[in-house]
């Protein structure tokens, strides 16, 4: 009995080390300034890694496997707040990323597919309002693009191909003394 019980202890106090050393945390710091903690998952060889400003604010949240970026990011303003995210795959941005205005109001959403531009982009006024959207195709603008007021109104609709443009048609929004408006369409380039 005192051999199971000796056993049991020894398994126990074997387990708790080897998760003890799972979860490495390395502290540094930097002249440049910047401390960083790293979280290693010795399995996986998944690490999180922070940095930080000067002033201990978060400056940065990394996730890296094998040595190569992949997984969240986060990049931070000075002030703390969240200033771009998104993920990366094998070292490249991979999927949906998006950027904030120090306000917090987001000013773009972009899609990537093993770092290249892919899929539909917006990017937004500080009032949240759409300002553009239009698509990549491997990393080229492609199909019509358009382009709005900060009240929201059409203002512009640019077609491209192979990230030239071919067209672009303006649309001149008169005001009138009622409560319609009417709209010109100019084309600029054919």
């Amino acid at each position: 009995m005192k051999k199971l019980i000796k056993s049991v202890i020894i398994l126990m106090h074997l387990f708790l080390v080897i998760q003890a050393n799972a979860q490495e945390v390395q502290k540094n710091s930097s002249q440049s300034t910047r401390t960083h903690i790293s979280l290693n998952n010795e399995e996986q060889k998944r690490v999180l890694k922070k940095f930080y400003y000067k002033n201990g604010t978060l400056k940065e949240e990394r996730e890296v496997l094998h040595g190569k970026l992949d997984g969240s990011w986060k990049f931070y303003y000075s002030s703390g707040k969240l200033k771009k995210e998104g993920r990366f795959k094998n070292n490249k941005a991979n999927g949906i990323w998006k950027r904030y205005k120090e306000d917090g109001s987001l000013a773009y959403i972009e899609r990537y597919i093993n770092g290249v531009e892919e899929g539909e982009w917006k990017a937004f006024y500080p009032n949240g309002t759409l300002r553009v959207i239009g698509s990549f195709s491997q990393g080229k603008r492609q199909g019509e693009w358009a382009v709005y007021t900060k009240e929201g109104y059409l203002d512009r609709k640019i077609t491209f191909k192979d990230d030239r443009i071919k067209n672009e048609i303006r649309i001149a929004r008169q005001q009138k003394t009622t409560s319609s408006s009417s709209y010109n369409m100019i084309s600029t380039l054919d």
